[in-house]
């Protein structure tokens, strides 16, 4: 199984819109269920710190994540762009497999 990390600084007033678009029930949830392979999405707060948050979205393998993009690619950067508005700041952590 893989976990693919991302890292978010969001924009305050636009806190409820993010938790929306990201919690494990989100939008970014309900797309990735169209694929075959994913295993679901924890939304993580850092506490005590505002607007910092932490995406984890599991995998079967990194295949499967690469299928999905493949076949449901347009899906995905028009949500992403819809989410683009949402944060000052949003990167990659990295891709980490279970031990």
């Amino acid at each position: 199984m893989i976990h693919i990390l991302w890292a978010f600084r969001i924009r305050n007033e636009k806190r409820a819109e993010f938790e929306k678009h990201y919690a494990g029930n989100g939008s970014w949830a309900k797309l990735f269920l169209k694929a075959t392979g994913y295993r679901g999405t924890r939304l993580l707060k850092e506490k005590g710190t505002s607007g910092r948050y932490v995406t984890i979205d599991a995998w079967d393998d990194a295949e499967c994540f690469e299928a999905f993009k493949a076949e449901f690619g347009r899906e995905y950067e028009e949500l992403d762009k819809v989410c683009e508005e949402l944060t000052e700041d949003e990167r990659k952590i990295g891709v980490f497999e279970e031990v």
